[in-house]
């Protein structure tokens, strides 16, 4: 869940549609330079074709004539939003903290206690000493 995750808010799926798509007057390298998004480019490009309806409703037609993924995509959605994510849902393991927050003096020796190098750019703290050193 997490790689999809990282791979759809990137916006990767979007330009490796674009890509399949070949957007004929869309530059998207420069678009994408000059701040548009992903999403904004392929919206451009849906709504060049016509009725964004019409379009949806033939592609569904030539290539889900059985609505069969229509019906996979509807069963995924409601598993992915299932999901415990640490953001809104259930903390996982493996939780990700960066940039700026406060650890106490104490918080500091408990984790160089569990012999944690503290110098190092990225710190991997595993549960049992988050939880002795870190939950309050």
């Amino acid at each position: 869940f997490f790689g999809f995750g990282r791979f759809y808010s990137s916006g990767a799926t979007l330009l490796a549609l674009l890509d399949r798509l070949e957007p004929s007057g869309i530059d998207v390298a420069e678009r994408l330079l000059e701040g548009d998004t992903p999403a904004q480019l392929l919206a451009q490009h849906v709504g060049s074709l016509g009725d964004i309806d019409a379009v949806v409703a033939a592609a569904r037609a030539e290539h889900d004539p059985d609505s069969r993924f229509a019906a996979a995509s509807a069963v995924l959605s409601e598993l992915a939003a299932g999901e415990t994510t640490g953001f809104g849902g259930a903390d996982l393991p493996g939780e990700t903290t960066s940039g700026s927050f406060e650890v106490s003096e104490d918080q500091i020796a408990c984790l160089e206690d569990h012999g944690l190098d503290l110098s190092a750019d990225n710190i991997t703290i595993p549960d049992d000493i988050t939880s002795a050193c870190l939950q309050s």
